[in-house]
């Protein structure tokens, strides 16, 4: 069950219980999430449910897998190296921008951190997502989607 609280006359819900093993417990204690953005999003939200369609969302995997960027096995992401947050980040930024996602709609913190967190399994603080621009990496292994077709 989610805590409803108000601060400056702006309803907050502060993650509980299940919501707690969505995002992270690691960063619990210190969050607080406007409602609306806790209201209209899925605790299970996952990368694929972002894309427009299969293809599209496989065509991205094996990419992140040539680029070893994930397990060949799994979603888990596997590349441990210096930046390679701020990298998960802008790919799931830049991904929107370059016409792979459903919704014409910039991804949330929260969106960016489920993914993170249910898919490639890693624990990211919204301060560190809100914090990261679009342009703070150059991903250039990633062209746009309407360069392919997906049918």
């Amino acid at each position: 069950m989610n805590k409803l609280t108000k601060f400056n006359g702006i309803s907050y819900v502060v993650p509980t219980d299940d919501t707690n093993k969505a995002i992270g417990k690691k960063h619990i204690a210190k969050r607080k999430m406007p409602l609306k953005e806790i209201v209209n999003e899925s605790i299970n939200l996952q990368f694929k449910d972002l894309f427009k369609s299969t293809k599209q969302y496989e065509f991205i995997i094996d990419k992140l897998r040539d680029e070893k960027k994930i397990s060949d096995c799994t979603t888990s992401w596997i590349d441990h190296s210096n930046g390679s947050k701020k990298e998960m980040i802008v790919l799931l930024r830049i991904l929107q921008s370059k016409g792979y996602y459903k919704s014409n709609k910039n991804i949330t913190t929260l969106q960016i951190l489920l993914v993170c967190n249910n898919t490639f399994g890693e624990d990211i603080s919204p301060g560190y997502i809100n914090h990261t621009p679009i342009d703070a990496l150059n991903i250039n292994y990633i062209e746009p989607a309407k360069d392919h077709i997906f049918n």
